[in-house]
């Protein structure tokens, strides 16, 4: 596949844009959808042969239910241990009972069922191999976070043009004394050269999140949400084009629950005394129905904002990664769905 020429800007690439007078859809929606498939055309068009193939194999485990659950199953359960018996153990009843996924490549699945059948015999050495196989396949997407090569790839990303936001892994934490080392490790991100933007949840600086004690949960949000900002504006990050701006905080969504404490927190910290002149963001996902009316709540209030003489923030709409989880968690618990339903 030969690589296409990148669209420069939003005009050039409506220029190439055509209505559809016989569309069911107005033109505002025509212009979306062909934005969309000019960015998309071109972002497979910048696909290595190694990205290529791992896509398909994705594309294949999605249409198949079955392998799907079994990859969930072998990094949900087989790994907990750190004994290397353990793990093949595991590893080896999940392959006896589901069976080798049959998304995986012809030679991978073939490595698969000799481990299933000589795994446990050698477990120091087989699982080691599965490991570092699960982290090749994965390098692209989840990079280390030691300083060395994160540093790394983000020069090598920042010469080829591409801006990085870097997502730390890690979800809801247990105590305050864990919330703290996080807001140490963003600050601490923060001081990277190399580092543009961030991305933080609610629940990683604040390990006491509570729906019913929401004046509490707001003010605390919002003392230690003020602290990223205030370090970020005044850390300064020069882009491949040689301009100097400040750094970025993106806040992310997290479950349907927190979607209106974060949004209030977003909106509450900035409207602090100094941060008036702060850039933000927050991100929205599209599959929670409330998202629609949060953003317009947001829209209206930056307006305000801006017209008082603030900076612009930055909404960020994202499919939802937490969707599974919001379907499972809600069918044990016997609660109606966040998400809307396939047939509604």
């Amino acid at each position: 596949m030969s690589q296409q020429p990148p669209p420069h800007g939003l005009d050039s690439v409506l220029a190439q844009f055509q209505p559809n007078p016989q569309s069911a859809y107005d033109l505002l929606a025509q212009q979306a959808v062909h934005v969309a498939r000019v960015l998309q055309q071109h972002a497979r068009s910048l696909q290595t042969p190694q990205e290529r193939r791992q896509q398909l194999e994705l594309d294949r485990m999605i249409q198949n239910p079955h392998d799907k659950a079994t990859l969930i199953e072998w990094t949900d359960q087989a790994f907990r241990s750190r004994i290397p018996q353990r793990i093949a153990d595991q590893l080896i009843h999940i392959l006896d009972v589901q069976g080798v996924p049959r998304f995986f490549s012809p030679i991978d699945r073939t490595l698969l069922k000799g481990f299933q059948s000589f795994g446990s015999y050698l477990p120091g050495v087989a699982v080691p191999l599965v490991k570092d196989k699960m982290q090749q396949e994965t390098a692209n997407v989840v990079l280390p976070a030691e300083r060395e090569p994160l540093t790394e790839h983000l020069v090598q990303r920042k010469q080829e043009g591409v801006r990085m936001n870097v997502n730390f892994l890690g979800e809801a934490l247990l105590d305050e004394q864990e919330a703290r080392r996080r807001l140490k490790a963003y600050l601490q991100a923060l001081q990277y050269p190399e580092i543009e933007v961030i991305s933080v949840k609610i629940s990683t600086i604040f390990s006491q999140i509570s729906s019913l004690a929401r004046r509490h949960t707001l003010s605390v949000l919002s003392d230690r949400l003020e602290h990223l900002y205030r370090n970020a504006a005044h850390m300064r990050y020069t882009r491949a084009d040689g301009q100097d701006v400040p750094k970025f905080v993106y806040l992310d969504m997290e479950e349907y629950r927190d979607l209106s404490l974060t949004a209030e927190a977003f909106m509450q910290t900035l409207e602090r005394p100094g941060l008036d002149a702060v850039r933000a963001g927050i991100a929205l996902q599209a599959y929670i129905p409330e998202s629609l009316a949060t953003q317009q709540r947001i829209n209206k209030w930056a307006r305000h904002r801006v017209a008082k003489g603030g900076a612009p923030v930055t909404i960020r709409l994202v499919k939802g990664a937490n969707m599974e989880m919001e379907r499972v968690e809600a069918s044990l618990k016997g609660w109606p769905q966040a998400p809307p339903s396939t047939n509604g």
